[in-house]
């Protein structure tokens, strides 16, 4: 097996909308630390993979498009092949193609987003020319950073918070690559938002998994590239929030179970990748022109409501959702085909890449634990890393049939309707068994 490595700045100018929470009313005021896209080159044969990671909140299947065809003028490697994962930091841009709503939004977010998919796209062009000899392994460990966050009231309702009797997933997914006269790499995949900094955070920051990539590289003394993969974490928080300090302590934490797995990891044969499109269930949407009104008339309301009434907490939430609501709107009909969105579907697609005896699941959106779980129980695999937060955003949450029985914050924000979750699951379990075969 051969595989390249590279690692980009992508950094976005001070300023710029912060995406992940709706309270902030700012751009960012500076930046604590850098953000990064790291490019994962892998051939065996003829087969081949792009994988970058990206310390983002996400992008679109619109953009993650455009960012395959700028490799594959460049490189000549099929854009099928490229695979985007997100780290879900929330301590990062909104750039304006992420929710392609040109209609609703000009200046810094879109060009910023413009610019940012070319230098997505070098990053794989630089490690498609670092191509060197190399032995892949893949091993796993466990380590606990994460809390389920679906927390239910004494008066029934579920709210975000802490449910330490929830289901998590413990498990830390490590890929090592060691290249003949190279830079090492070390894939590290774990289960958990990237929110230990709140919307209180107005500094550009990569959050704890930029804290357990640079422990990590920092350990190897610069031989290596750490790169870092969300897991099925749409339903877990960090156990621990409020500030840099906690963000770091959780990276370290994550780098330490990653470096002992990354030492005891034994050379895979064999690369092999294969991919399916999905058809995910969509919620029932107004009209847009009925979506506009609903926003034009709450926009008035908030206007002539007291600042600091007790109305105005809960119209502001009306608001802010409403607004949510026509901005999925612009974006499904920028990004989906008009036959679909009319059958009451999305399509997005589902990856699963087998490395010897080890499988590497990549699934789109913002997955529930317990859909993880559930394909790596099930898996035919030995060794199976589910994904998540891969190749397009825009499917966002996924919660079980069970959550949206329960109710919440998730299933309320989510796009797909109940069922997605068991296409997803489905389409990855048909995957590792065509695969395995």
């Amino acid at each position: 097996m051969r595989a390249g490595v590279a690692i980009v700045d992508i950094t976005p100018p001070v300023g710029i909308a912060m995406g992940g929470f709706a309270a902030r009313k700012q751009g960012a005021q500076g930046v604590h630390d850098p953000l990064y896209a790291r490019a994962l080159v892998l051939e065996d044969g003829e087969e081949r993979l792009a994988l970058v990671t990206c310390d983002l909140l996400g992008l679109n299947r619109t953009a993650v498009a455009r960012v395959r065809e700028l490799v594959e003028e460049a490189t000549g490697m099929p854009g099928e092949r490229v695979a985007l994962c997100f780290s879900h930091t929330h301590s990062g841009p909104a750039p304006g193609r992420l929710y392609e709503i040109r209609e609703l939004k000009e200046g810094l977010e879109e060009i910023w987003g413009e610019v940012l998919l070319y230098y997505i796209a070098g990053a794989v062009r630089m490690a498609a020319k670092d191509i060197r000899e190399a032995e892949v392994g893949v091993g796993v460990g466990e380590v606990v950073i994460g809390v389920n966050r679906r927390q239910l009231r004494t008066d029934g309702e579920v709210v975000i918070g802490s449910n330490p009797k929830g289901p998590i997933d413990p498990q830390v997914g490590v890929v090592r690559i060691n290249r003949e006269g190279g830079k090492a790499a070390v894939l590290m995949q774990y289960a958990c938002h990237g929110v230990v900094l709140g919307a209180d955070n107005l500094l550009i920051s990569a959050d704890y998994p930029g804290y357990a990539v640079w422990t990590l590289e920092a350990a190897y003394g610069g031989k290596a590239v750490g790169l870092f993969a969300n897991g099925c974490g749409g339903n877990i928080n960090p156990k621990e929030r409020g500030n840099f300090e906690a963000a770091e302590r959780l990276g370290r934490a994550l780098a330490g179970e990653v470096l002992k797995v990354a030492q005891e990891v034994r050379p895979a044969e064999g690369l092999k990748v294969i991919r399916r499109k999905v058809c995910l269930p969509l919620k029932k949407f107004p009209p847009i022109e009925e979506a506009k009104e609903r926003v034009r008339e709450l926009e008035k309301l908030a206007e002539e409501t007291e600042v600091g009434s007790e109305q105005i907490t809960g119209l502001w939430g009306e608001l802010v959702h409403a607004r949510h609501t026509l901005m999925v709107l612009h974006e499904l009909r920028a990004t989906q085909g008009l036959e679909v969105l009319e059958r009451g579907e999305m399509e997005s697609e589902v990856w699963v890449v087998r490395l010897g005896d080890a499988a590497l699941v990549f699934l789109p959106g913002e997955v529930f634990v317990e859909v993880g779980l559930e394909i790596r129980e099930r898996s035919p695999f030995p060794k199976t890393l589910v994904l998540a937060y891969c190749n397009d955003y825009s499917v966002s949450y996924v919660p079980t049939t069970r959550a949206y029985e329960e109710g919440g914050y998730e299933p309320r924000w989510a796009r797909v309707a109940p069922g997605a979750d068991r296409v997803l699951a489905e389409a990855a379990l048909g995957l590792l068994e065509e695969l395995s075969a």
